[in-house]
Formats: C-alpha cells, sequence, structure tokens
C-alpha cells in the first residue's frame, strides 16, 4: 500500500501528556512515522506514554504555537511537514453523500468501531498520501481537510482559497520564499500565513472529502489556552483589520466564553479568495 513521500509528521502538543486523542486513534503504520513535539519539561511523560510507538520525542524552547511550528521548519529534514493536533479525530465521507442533511449525508469517524483495523490503515493512509501528493505539486502553500461541522454544505471533494486550520500540511520551498514567517504572530498564526501565501499569489487548498473533529472545546485545558487571553486575541483581531486592509473584518463571537471575562470576544471574517486575486495581481 502506498505510503506518503518525504513528509515529516508532527504532532505539537502542550500540557496534554495523558490527554492524546489523536494518537489514540491513529495506525500503528502511521504513529511510527509522527514525531511528537513538546513543551519542555514534558518529554518524559510522552516518552512514557509513546516511547517505542513513535519516531521520537522532543521538546522545543518556544512561548507560543507559531514559535514551536518555526522550530520544525527549520530543525526537521523532510521536503514538507503536516502538522497534526492531539485533540482531533480524523472523518471520511461516504461514497454516496447526502449533501444539506447533517445527520444523514455522512461522515464516518476514522475508528475501529466503524471499520476494520485495515480498512482505519486504508482510509488514514489515503488522507495523508492525498495531503503529501498535493504538497508535492508544489501548487499549494497549504494543504489541510475541513472540519466537519459545515462539511455538509460542500459538495467538492477539494477546495481551493478557504479558511483552513486544525490539521494541515506546509510546503517548505514555498514557505522559505515568502518574506514572512509563522512565527512573525502569537494568536492566529495559521490564517497568518494562510494569507501571506495568498497575497503572495500562492493557492491553499482543503479536503472536503476528509474532517477533522474538535474532540474539546475551545480553551480546553493545555495546547494554546496556556498563554491565550481574551484581550490577547481581540487585540490581535483589531490588528489583522489593520494589517490585511479588506481582506480582514471582526465580528463578535457569541461561541466563545472566558472564564472570569465580561468582554465582548472578537473574531475574524477573511475573504480567501478576494486576498488570492489581490496575490495574483501583486505577481
Amino acid at each position: 500500500m502506498k505510503k506518503y513521500k518525504n513528509v515529516d509528521l508532527v504532532l505539537l502538543t502542550r500540557g496534554r501528556i495523558n490527554g492524546q486523542i489523536l494518537l489514540k486513534e491513529i495506525s500503528p503504520e502511521i504513529l511510527e512515522d509522527i514525531l511528537i513535539v513538546c513543551h519542555p519539561g514534558e518529554k518524559e511523560g510522552h516518552l512514557k506514554n509513546w516511547g517505542g510507538k513513535v519516531k521520537g520525542v522532543v521538546e522545543y524552547e518556544g512561548r507560543y504555537v507559531g514559535e514551536a511550528r518555526q522550530w520544525c521548519i527549520d530543525n526537521l529534514d523532510g521536503d514538507h511537514i503536516i502538522f497534526l493536533e492531539d485533540n482531533i479525530s480524523f472523518h471520511v465521507r461516504a461514497e454516496k453523500p447526502d449533501f444539506g442533511n447533517i445527520r444523514k449525508y455522512g461522515l464516518y469517524e476514522m475508528t475501529e468501531f466503524r471499520w476494520t483495523k485495515e480498512n482505519v490503515l486504508k482510509h488514514q493512509l489515503n488522507l495523508f498520501n492525498d495531503i503529501s501528493d498535493k504538497l508535492y505539486s508544489d501548487e499549494y502553500g497549504i494543504v489541510g481537510i475541513s472540519q466537519r461541522f459545515g462539511n455538509n454544505r460542500i459538495e467538492e471533494e477539494f477546495v481551493e482559497n478557504c479558511r483552513i486550520y486544525g490539521f494541515w500540511g506546509l510546503n517548505k520551498k514555498l514557505y522559505n520564499k515568502l518574506n514572512h514567517k509563522i512565527s512573525d504572530v502569537i494568536y492566529r498564526e495559521d490564517f497568518y500565513l494562510i494569507l501571506r501565501f495568498l497575497l503572495a499569489g500562492i493557492k491553499v487548498g482543503s479536503f472536503a472529502k476528509y474532517a477533522f473533529d474538535k474532540e474539546n472545546g475551545v480553551n480546553s485545558e493545555g495546547g494554546c489556552s496556556a498563554y491565550r487571553t481574551p484581550e490577547a486575541t481581540n487585540s490581535n483581531v483589531k490588528w489583522m483589520v489593520n494589517e490585511f486592509p479588506g481582506i480582514v473584518r471582526s465580528k463578535e463571537n457569541k461561541k466563545v466564553t472566558w472564564k472570569g471575562y465580561d468582554g465582548i470576544a472578537l473574531d475574524v471574517i477573511i475573504q480567501w479568495k478576494k486576498a488570492y486575486l489581490e496575490g495574483l495581481k501583486n505577481k
């Protein structure tokens, strides 16, 4: 069975030594290729739980996730990188989805609860291979998969120049041609990098025939919540609006609540396709 090319598989994790949701669902044949990149002081805990099952465990010296991603870019040898999150699950579309019906159109979790071990491996390999192939085409700066929520509104199997987060692969060759780094910002570093690609006239893409689901809610313990604050993320929204005029605007996010914070939580609305068209003009 075909296996992805020279791509580093990296699981970034912080504060979740005993909360590895994704790793528990990954087939052993893929798990052995995953490098756990963790926060300082957590290496021994991950080695105890996953030593001998994963490719390795390393600690990074960084304050936030953008610096962790940049550390991987600078220090890993693969042609490209696929970044995994520790608290997501993978899903695959039914062969004949019923679009528009969120209950019936069909997204099935890639676990042995529904599939045999062989089919779990097949679906997971297809996912990683599809992302790898797109990265090696050198047409896309970032390639990801859709979020489970809202997937039923996308009939295409692959969509260009759209919102991507949570799980995605990076084309290192195209990234190194940018005059910007993912470590330039502390918050929404994935959106920031996507916009930098698009405004350089470089496409991004997302597979809708696959999806990921966040198993824990926003601001759950660990991860970015270790340093994220409502005041700082609101400030980041205002900065992005000023940094990308006509492309980014702000909105109130009523879904996000912060313990002990009574103010308004802001989020961004981004015109991805408009950004790409402006990038083509800039070329």
